[in-house]
């Protein structure tokens, strides 16, 4: 929830906007949350230059996906939408240099082309959702 409320208070617009969350015992216990409705489809190899000029654009909010694959965006009609974000790096994130953390956005970016092109389906979140 850190990276999406810091993503929001930033003025992010290439993630869903989240409602609510609910969570068990403690806030650090997240259990579910309730985000706007995205209406799209997942990404393709043909959207490759459209997805990565977004996360060239997410990248400049201080983040670093960390879980990036095509089931992870969805191709709006406004932009790519990312989401998924538990597995995020944040650059007010203590443990990592300004070095690493530039490091690791070059790293998501050369490696953007390759998850829009996975056939395995690596990350896909549910049996029934095909890609169109």
């Amino acid at each position: 929830m850190k990276t999406y409320n810091t993503l929001a208070e930033r003025g992010c617009c290439l993630i869903p906007r989240l409602s609510a969350y609910v969570f068990e015992r403690n806030e650090k216990q997240i259990i579910g949350f309730i985000c706007e409705e995205l209406q799209g489809r997942i990404a393709r190899p043909s959207d490759y230059s459209e997805c990565k000029r977004s996360l060239e654009q997410l990248h400049t909010y201080g983040i670093v996906h960390s879980d990036l694959n095509k089931f992870n965006i969805m191709i709006t009609a406004e932009a790519p939408r990312f989401f998924d974000l538990e597995k995020s790096v944040l650059d007010t994130d203590n443990d990592i240099s300004k070095d690493d953390f530039s490091h690791l956005q070059q790293e998501e970016l050369e490696g953007l082309e390759k998850a829009l092109r996975d056939e395995e389906d690596w990350g896909r979140p549910w049996p029934e959702l095909k890609p169109s």
